[in-house]
C-alpha cells in the first residue's frame, strides 16, 4: 500500500475535522447566550428575540443573539465563518462533479504540493485558535497531514494517485483504477 493512499484518508479526515471544529465554534462559543423568554422578550428562535411587555416595539435586542452570527462585518463573518468555508473546500475535493467544475478545486484535489500547503494554511487560520484544546488537536492534524503530502510527493510514494479522496471514475465507486479528468483549461501537469 503506498503513502498516497494514507494520505488521501488523511485528506478526508482533515475536510471533516475542520468542518467539525467550525461547527463547534459557531455552537458553542458564537451562540453561547441562547435565547429564554422572560416578561420582556419571548423567543422566536435560539437566536431570535421578540420585544413584548415594557420593552419598546422598535429596541435592538437582537444584537446579541442573531447579529453575532448572521452579520455583514468582515471581520466577524470571516471570524466566526472561515473554519465552515475551509472545512467545505477541503471536502469539495473529494467531490468528482465540484472537481470537474471548480479550477481552484481541482488544482489542489490533483497535486500533492497544493493539498500540503492549503492544509497548512487550514491548520494556521482554520483550526489552532479555534476551540481550545480541540483546535489545537485538529490543527496538529492537519499539519500532519501536511507534511504527509508533502514527503509523498518529494519521494514519490503516491503510487500515481492523487490528494482527492474520491478519485474514481464511475458514480458507483467500483473503479478506483481510471484517472480523474482534470476540467477543460487546466494547466496543471498530467503523469
Amino acid at each position: 500500500m503506498a503513502l498516497g493512499s494514507v494520505g488521501k484518508g488523511c485528506v478526508l479526515v482533515s475536510g471533516i475535522l475542520t468542518l467539525l471544529n467550525g461547527g463547534v465554534h459557531i455552537f458553542h462559543n458564537v451562540l453561547k447566550s441562547w435565547c429564554s423568554s422572560s416578561a420582556s422578550q419571548s423567543c422566536v428562535g435560539p437566536a431570535l428575540f421578540w420585544n413584548s411587555g415594557d420593552t419598546p416595539f422598535l429596541q435592538d435586542t437582537n444584537k446579541l443573539g442573531w447579529r453575532t452570527v448572521i452579520t455583514t462585518d468582515l471581520n466577524t463573518v470571516l471570524d466566526i465563518w472561515l473554519p465552515v468555508v475551509l472545512g467545505i473546500f477541503l471536502l469539495s475535493t473529494g467531490s468528482s462533479s465540484l472537481r470537474s467544475q471548480s479550477s481552484i478545486v481541482a488544482s489542489v484535489a490533483y497535486s500533492w504540493p497544493a493539498m500540503s500547503t492549503t492544509l497548512l494554511l487550514v491548520a494556521l487560520f482554520g483550526a489552532f485558535g479555534y476551540n481550545g484544546n480541540f483546535g489545537i488537536w485538529a490543527g496538529m492534524f492537519l499539519s500532519f497531514t501536511s507534511a504527509l503530502c508533502l514527503v509523498t510527493h518529494l519521494f514519490a510514494l503516491h503510487d500515481g494517485k492523487f490528494p482527492c479522496w474520491n478519485e474514481e471514475g464511475s458514480k458507483s465507486g467500483q473503479d478506483a483504477n481510471v484517472r480523474p479528468r482534470l476540467p477543460q483549461g487546466h494547466r496543471g501537469r498530467r503523469r
